[in-house]
C-alpha cells in the first residue's frame, strides 16, 4: 500500500522553465553585485508575467525560473496561460540590454502532464511545490530550445492548437540520463 503526504495531490499542470541564455559566461566576467543587479529586474519581470497569467512562481535558482500552472487553482485553459507567458516574458526580455550593454535572450521550456502537488508547501521556503517527469522534461526542453526559443510538449501543443500557432522545431531529441 503507497502512502503519501497529507495535502499531495495528482494534478495535471504545466510547467514552464526559463532560462537566460549564456548567463554562466556573462556572469563570469561580472562583479556579484552587477550579477544581482542584472538578476532582480529579470526574476521580477518573470514573476510579473507569469503571475499575470495565472501562473505561481515555485523557486528562481541563479537565472532559472520555474513557475507551475494549475495548482493550487486550475483554470481550463492552463496550458495556454502557461504558453501566453512565456511569450510574454520572451518578448519583454528578448532585446533588453543589461547595463553593461549586454543583450539578454531565453530559451523557454513548457511541459503540461501529471504531477504530484503539495498543496500545504509554503511557497518561498525551499519547499518542492510539484515532483514529476513534467518538471524534468520542461527543464530538457528548455536546454534544447534555440536562442529566444521557446519548445513545448506535445500534451500543451495539443491543448492549445486552437489559440496557438506554431510552427515546427526541428529535430529535437533528450538524451536519456
Amino acid at each position: 500500500m503507497r502512502t503519501g503526504v497529507v495535502g499531495e495531490v495528482r494534478k495535471v499542470v504545466s510547467i514552464v522553465f526559463v532560462d537566460l541564455v549564456g548567463f554562466t559566461r556573462m556572469a563570469e566576467s561580472l562583479d556579484i553585485e552587477d550579477v544581482r543587479a542584472l538578476l532582480v529586474p529579470y526574476h521580477e519581470l518573470a514573476r510579473h508575467e507569469l503571475e499575470r497569467h495565472g501562473g505561481l512562481v515555485e523557486k528562481f535558482i541563479g537565472d532559472a525560473v520555474v513557475a507551475i500552472f494549475g495548482a493550487p487553482i486550475a483554470h481550463e485553459d492552463d496550458a495556454e496561460r502557461a504558453v501566453r507567458a512565456a511569450l510574454a516574458i520572451r518578448g519583454a526580455v528578448t532585446g533588453v540590454k543589461s547595463r553593461d550593454g549586454l543583450d539578454l535572450h531565453v530559451r523557454i521550456g513548457i511541459t503540461t502532464g501529471e504531477a504530484l502537488v503539495d498543496l500545504g508547501v509554503r511557497i518561498g521556503v525551499g519547499e518542492p511545490t510539484v515532483v514529476g517527469d513534467v518538471v524534468n522534461t520542461a527543464a530538457r526542453l528548455q536546454t534544447a530550445a534555440s536562442t529566444d526559443g521557446i519548445l513545448v510538449n506535445d500534451a500543451t501543443q495539443r491543448l492549445t492548437a486552437d489559440s496557438i500557432v506554431y510552427r515546427p522545431p526541428g529535430f529535437v531529441t533528450t538524451r536519456a540520463e
